[in-house]
């Protein structure tokens, strides 16, 4: 699986894309992102889980920043993409852990990632 930098992809929304250990693309690599989310700038640790090049498919968990420390118990995005009809589809995969039925479904997030 090719990775592009984020930046790149979407400079208005990353702002830093920092690799805290291991390499680029392998599992168990720890990357510190830092966007911008509902004009709020944030930072998210993630550890690459899982890449599976097979199907096209990388997972990240967030390990640290204010999604898992203030919202959510636990929260995972997958990415993945397919073909279909000659064209490539990109697919993003969330999920969470509420803490009680009082905290949103994290719909903001999905919005965020939609317009990547």
């Amino acid at each position: 699986m090719h990775l592009l930098h984020p930046i790149n992809l979407c400079p208005n929304k990353v702002y830093a894309c920092n690799l805290l250990s291991g390499s680029i693309g392998a599992v168990g690599s720890i990357i510190v992102w830092h966007f911008t989310h509902d004009g709020k700038k944030q930072i998210a640790t993630q550890v690459i889980e899982e890449i599976d090049e097979t199907n096209n498919k990388i997972v990240f968990k967030v390990i640290e920043g204010e999604i898992v420390e203030k919202i959510y118990k636990a929260f995972k995005i997958t990415f993945s993409y397919e073909q279909k009809n000659g064209k490539q589809w990109g697919i993003w995969t969330m999920e969470f852990e509420r803490p009680d039925t009082n905290v949103p479904y994290p719909t903001s997030f999905m919005d965020y990632l939609c317009v990547f």
